[in-house]
């Protein structure tokens, strides 16, 4: 843009001092704040759409060019595709086209192979049954003291 140097700044500063006044100066060079630091965000809002758009140009060759490859390899695998097809399998659903269904015997695995899950549980404690017996067997037990007797001995008469 254009340069302005010191000393211009204060001749411009002394100038509008002496036309504007002491008093409406201030006033004035918050105005003029104001709206240069609204111009200077207006230009850099401006720069950085322009930055964007150029940053869009090139993402939309990047997408063009990964559209084209993506359509080369659509082809190809066509190609490919109709090459492997048998026309027998081309008529029938996709349900039917599925292998058959194999089984352990297929494997040689044999039915004594074959792990086997273990016995029910018969007796089950759940936990908070468990807790409950510790807290009962942690609780002191009741015994009762033995009384003793005290004999009485009976004055000599």
């Amino acid at each position: 843009m254009f340069e302005l140097a010191f000393s211009e700044i204060l001749l411009i500063a002394v100038v509008a001092l002496i036309v504007l006044g002491p008093q409406r100066l201030p006033q004035v060079a918050r105005t003029a704040g104001y709206w240069l630091g609204r111009v200077q965000r207006f230009v850099a809002g401006v720069k950085s759409d322009l930055a964007a758009q150029g940053g869009l140009g090139e993402l939309g060759r990047a997408k063009d060019e990964l559209t084209q490859a993506a359509q080369q390899l659509r082809q190809e695998f066509g190609r490919l595709e109709g090459g492997i097809r048998l026309d027998d399998e081309a008529d029938l659903p996709p349900w039917e086209r599925l292998p058959p269904q194999r089984t352990p015997a297929d494997f040689g695995i044999v039915d004594e192979d074959l792990p086997r899950s273990p016995p029910p549980l018969r007796h089950h404690v759940s936990l908070r049954r468990q807790a409950m017996q510790r807290r009962r067997d942690m609780r002191p037990r009741f015994r009762p003291r033995p009384q003793l007797r005290v004999r009485r001995h009976s004055a000599p008469d």
